[in-house]
């Protein structure tokens, strides 16, 4: 095992907690006013954090793979896909906060 395979495993579980909650509130929130679908910054946020969404629930799934796959030669690819598909989630998150907050 790894030196930091506790704390990778705990951040994600933080991580992975703190933006399902914050998505359900997104989900669930009511809708104030009906409005037309156009291109703004809250369209643009939208579809940022859904692609962020569908990158955190591969990166669970990859993530378990990627540890029963330990000791095996495709463990390397495995792993290489979670981290690439965890640095598009970044980009995502980080865009989708972006266009909202500028």
């Amino acid at each position: 095992m790894g030196t930091f395979h506790t704390w990778h495993r705990w951040v994600a579980f933080g991580a992975t907690a703190i933006f399902a909650g914050t998505a359900s509130l997104a989900v669930f929130a009511p809708v104030p006013i009906e409005k037309k679908v156009r291109l703004d910054t809250a369209t643009l946020h939208k579809i940022a954090m859904t692609v962020s969404a569908a990158g955190m629930a591969a990166q669970i799934v990859l993530g378990i793979v990627t540890a029963a796959k330990e000791g095996q030669g495709s463990q390397r690819d495995y792993a290489l896909a979670h981290q690439i598909i965890g640095y598009a989630t970044l980009a995502a998150a980080f865009t989708g906060f972006t266009v909202l907050a500028f």
